[in-house]
């Protein structure tokens, strides 16, 4: 598995780029920097390479990070 790491954690690298936009919810997988210890999270997308989880942290991810993606509807 690829990995990314960045800040303190590690993402899975996928090899496909889903299309999302600023405010739709992706789905990334938090790993340790061999691809081990797997969990998938809900983040909100607020900028262009940087989304928030539930408690308000960010994270900087790249296109190639998201495992899935679905818009937010008001």
């Amino acid at each position: 598995m690829k990995t990314y790491g960045f800040g303190g954690y590690t993402l899975a690298v996928y090899d496909k780029k889903l299309p999302h936009k600023i405010g739709d919810s992706v789905l990334v997988t938090f790993t340790d920097s061999i691809g081990f210890d797997e969990a998938d999270k809900w983040l909100l997308m607020i900028d262009h390479n940087t989304c928030v989880d539930e408690n308000g942290k960010t994270f900087q991810i790249r296109d190639d990070c998201i495992k899935e993606s679905r818009k937010n509807r008001p």
